[in-house]
């Protein structure tokens, strides 16, 4: 569970002067996330943090790197490559303004902020609604059941 003790970020040592951090994060990181959408991957991450007005922090994201998600049509594996950058802002407030959808809020308590599930939406919505692999990469089993061949039918009436 290493892996997921990265992202932890101790926002006590955070400064308005910013912190500047890269990860390599790997398979063992999909696989330990309550989710089903990445199988796999291979990412690097920079990660700038920094402590802004009104006890705000502001993350930077850049991703890059492939993950492994599956067909939508042969379900194979199918290998995506990911690009994409994000800022997020994270706000100390007990009491969080439904309002803001773009700040999220932690306790006042709060020490530290585990940004992994950030790093797992950002890349999940930078993948393509869509994901499939061209036809003819396709697993030719799996479309042999799925397809339909309307000749056949047509030969029977």
């Amino acid at each position: 569970m290493e892996c997921m003790d990265l992202l932890k970020i101790n926002l006590t040592k955070v400064t308005s002067e910013g912190t500047n951090l890269s990860f390599d994060l790997h398979d063992d990181f999909f696989q330990h996330l309550e989710q089903e959408e990445i199988k796999a991957g291979n990412i690097h991450l920079d990660l700038s943090v920094r402590e802004a007005a009104g006890e705000t922090f502001i993350f930077k994201f850049s991703i890059r790197g492939t993950v492994i998600v599956e067909c939508d049509r042969c379900l194979d594996d199918l290998a995506l490559d990911v690009d994409v950058e994000e800022t997020i802002k994270v706000r100390y407030d007990d009491e969080s303004d439904s309002s803001a959808d773009d700040i999220k809020f932690i306790s006042k308590n709060t020490t530290t902020y585990d940004a992994s599930w950030d790093v797992y939406e950002i890349v999940e919505l930078a993948l393509p609604f869509q994901r499939t692999h061209a036809i003819e990469d396709c697993n030719e089993d799996m479309l042999n059941h799925i397809c339909y061949d309307d000749t056949e039918e047509d030969e029977i009436d």
